[in-house]
């Protein structure tokens, strides 16, 4: 095994250890969960004086004590449900038996059940060891494929005529883009560009179906070709699913500063529904607005290796740790 093999393997097991064990601990000890954070927010851990930084992602345990300082804001998710905000000049002490005060922030708003339940999916799943030794194995390096395809991959999409997309290691003058189902080959397109719609001329995508897809690259000499991926049509009661819950989520958040527990919310609701495409897009937005926090990209690094980017999944990781 090479040394940054060797490297790689430690990191990730490192992480996911890190992080599925306290996943663990969560799952009976842990009641909330930090979904927002604005300007100064500090935590003081159950029996400690000392407070310190809150990042988003933070979970809570009871007893522990968050301060707002003047102009700041923290939003805190209860696993009963509740989601009480915390405004400005304030320490508020956790505790599963009362998780609202009017000084605080007025009226606790309610998260639907199935919302709840999406993100309790997202944030208490907890990996056994086979998995973590798995994830151990994966290196960063770059693709052994010249041709890599990013979208749709491995991945269910909303729309029946997705937007293909890839990338090129190598200096190919063509490339052939090529669908299929379990009965063969359904269509195939070429062009010079690395992305391409799905015509209107093509066969209607069923939904709830599996279909293939790759991408070989031609030039004078040779033919490359890309792993096989896979992509799903969401149903139309997924898609009824992801717009009465985004409808539900815009309601919750009317009139709140909480972009990231928006976000949180729509980004567990993709996962919940097999949209990882979508749910790393979203996740993405939460790092980029929390850029000191960790927990956002501990995330992206277990949807990349959903999809099967690997080297991604490790550079989010490595990033993790770093926060760390």
């Amino acid at each position: 095994m090479s040394q940054h093999r060797f490297f790689s393997s430690l990191l990730l097991a490192a992480l996911f250890s890190m992080s599925f064990l306290s996943s663990a601990s969560a799952q009976t000890d842990r009641i909330a969960l930090v979904t927002e954070v604005s300007g100064d927010v500090a935590l003081a851990k159950a029996g400690t004086s000392a407070f310190t930084k809150v990042d988003w992602g933070t979970p809570l345990f009871e007893g522990d004590r968050i301060r707002t300082a003047a102009s700041s804001e923290a939003v805190v998710l209860f696993s009963n449900s509740n989601m009480l905000t915390i405004s400005a000049g304030n320490t508020f002490t956790v505790s599963a038996a009362s998780v609202s005060s009017p000084a605080l922030s007025g009226p606790v708003r309610a998260v639907d059940g199935e919302l709840m339940a999406a993100a309790s999916d997202l944030t208490l799943h907890r990996a056994g060891q086979g998995e973590i030794e798995v994830l151990g194995g994966l290196r960063s390096g770059g693709s052994s494929s010249d041709i890599e395809v990013t979208f749709p991959r491995n991945s269910k999409i909303t729309s029946s005529r997705p937007h293909f997309s890839w990338t090129s290691a190598g200096d190919f003058e063509e490339f052939k883009v090529i669908v299929r189902s379990n009965e063969g080959e359904i269509w195939s397109e070429m062009t010079t560009e690395t992305e391409m719609d799905y015509p209107a001329s093509a066969p209607e995508l069923v939904p709830g179906q599996t279909y293939f897809w790759q991408v070989e690259g031609e030039d004078m000499l040779d033919v490359a070709t890309s792993p096989l991926v896979t992509f799903e049509v969401l149903s139309a009661e997924g898609l009824a699913t992801i717009e009465n819950g985004k409808a539900q989520i815009t309601a919750l958040f009317d009139g709140a500063k909480s972009s990231s527990g928006q976000l949180y919310m729509i980004g567990s609701m993709y996962v919940k529904q097999g949209l990882i495409a979508d749910a790393i897009t979203t996740f993405k937005q939460i790092s980029e607005s929390n850029p000191s926090a960790a927990m956002p990209h501990e995330i992206l690094g277990k949807l990349y290796y959903e999809i099967g980017l690997k080297d991604e999944a490790v550079r989010s990781l490595q990033t993790a740790i770093a926060l760390k």
